[in-house]
């Protein structure tokens, strides 16, 4: 079983090193007056489900990196009928067996099909920490505003929605194959559709004026190319000229993976 920590006596430990402060108030009726620092960051990241853009994740990390990979939050949620959300964050989760590297403990929260509306919503750490702040679900997008910011950073506040049939994915290769690089993608271009979005914040990628990033790529090579495209055929049929075309084309000579909207992930590597 794993062993779970309060948050806040965890926090408080850490005084000496510059986290968050904790001050005992003068009040007796009162247990503690925070002052906080940015401890906490929020993101939010679609589910990729088969015909489904209306759920998603609230993604929960701590800014604070520890020295293994697998560190949790325990975090829970309550949906309300008067369109009401609390987020509650309330232990830190210490994995049994250490997955060696310095990384942020994470946490996340499932969201499903929420109707679009305005949500009120408030984040609270140990019933202690509250923020609050409104969650706005529309056509295209979520927005999630917080008022206060209280210990909780969340550097992008709009998710853009990804259309259904949309892949993008990346190409990593060497420069002495940046010309089959060039081939792959023209084939692709070929055979699928151009796709042009909205700019912004899509989760599992950025698009800016035409442009895909895809944050943690892991290229086997030294360079990538990234690109986005509208699926005009099944994913079946993608898995097979990517398997019986693709691959045995490119193999040892650039690598290819592609990510699809309902959660497939299709590589060449």
């Amino acid at each position: 079983m794993r062993k779970k920590i309060n948050l806040l006596s965890f926090w408080c430990g850490f005084l000496i090193l510059g986290f968050t402060s904790c001050q005992k108030d003068s009040n007796p009726d009162t247990n503690f007056v925070f002052d906080i620092e940015d401890e906490f960051e929020l993101s939010l990241t679609e589910k990729l489900v088969p015909g489904d853009n209306t759920s998603f994740w609230l993604n929960i990390s701590s800014l604070r990196e520890f020295e293994c990979t697998n560190y949790g939050l325990e975090s829970s949620k309550n949906v309300f009928v008067n369109n009401s959300i609390q987020v509650a964050v309330s232990e830190l989760i210490v994995p049994d067996d250490c997955i060696e590297g310095n990384a942020p403990a994470i946490g996340q929260v499932s969201f499903d099909a929420l109707e679009p509306g305005t949500y009120e919503f408030s984040i609270s750490i140990v019933n202690q920490i509250e923020n609050k702040g409104t969650l706005y679900v529309q056509p295209d997008f979520y927005e999630m505003q917080i008022e206060d910011g209280n210990g909780i950073l969340m550097p992008q506040t709009i998710l853009q929605k990804i259309p259904n049939q949309t892949i993008w994915g990346y190409v990593s290769y060497e420069d002495n194959n940046i010309d089959l690089v060039g081939d792959l993608l023209a084939d692709l271009n070929q055979s699928l559709e151009s796709l042009t979005l909205p700019d912004g914040n899509y989760g599992h990628f950025q698009y800016n004026d035409g442009q895909v990033t895809i944050p943690n790529v892991k290229a086997s090579y030294s360079k990538h190319r990234s690109f986005v495209f509208h699926l005009n055929i099944s994913v079946d049929d993608l898995m097979e000229i990517v398997e019986e075309t693709y691959c045995p084309l490119y193999n040892d000579k650039i690598d290819l993976m592609i990510f699809t909207s309902d959660g497939h992930e299709i590589e060449c590597i």
